[in-house]
């Protein structure tokens, strides 16, 4: 449940390839999906504290990628709010080197993860909310 609300399980895929790296799988042959929302990445599984972190890191060092997804909540006055979404396209990573690290936990990080950027994830994301009306706006 999310905010006590059945969760919507939109990324099963990348839960699953997450669990394999934390279980040991070291032949991954890509990225989660979701890296397109920003990096580093992190996931932690509550039921046995397992964590593994996703990272781009170029020549060694660590490097972040921001979110090309930018949200604002405006203020309407009266009460009422608007959230204002902006989807800025770029080229996330570098053509050169598309790939990101993945560490399970303490074990040994798997360096050269292939990154495919799907930016229909993001256009989905947005997409739930072309059925947003007034009556949806949230009161402050």
């Amino acid at each position: 449940k999310v905010n006590g609300k059945p969760s919507e399980r939109n990324f099963v895929p990348d839960h699953d390839l997450v669990r394999e790296v934390a279980n040991g799988e070291r032949n991954v042959k890509a990225a989660p999906q979701r890296v397109v929302f920003g990096l580093p990445h992190n996931y932690f599984f509550s039921s046995d504290n397992a964590k593994v972190d996703i990272n781009y890191r170029p020549n060694g060092e660590e490097a972040r990628r921001a979110s090309p997804l930018l949200l604002h909540v405006h203020r309407l006055g009266e009460g009422r709010a608007v959230a204002v979404h902006t989807l800025l396209r770029s080229r996330f990573l570098p053509e050169a080197q598309p790939v990101v690290t993945m560490k399970p936990g303490r074990a040994r990080t798997l360096d050269t993860v292939p990154v495919t950027v799907d930016w229909n994830i993001l256009t989905a994301y947005l997409d739930r909310f072309k059925t947003s009306s007034a009556s949806d706006w949230a009161t402050l």
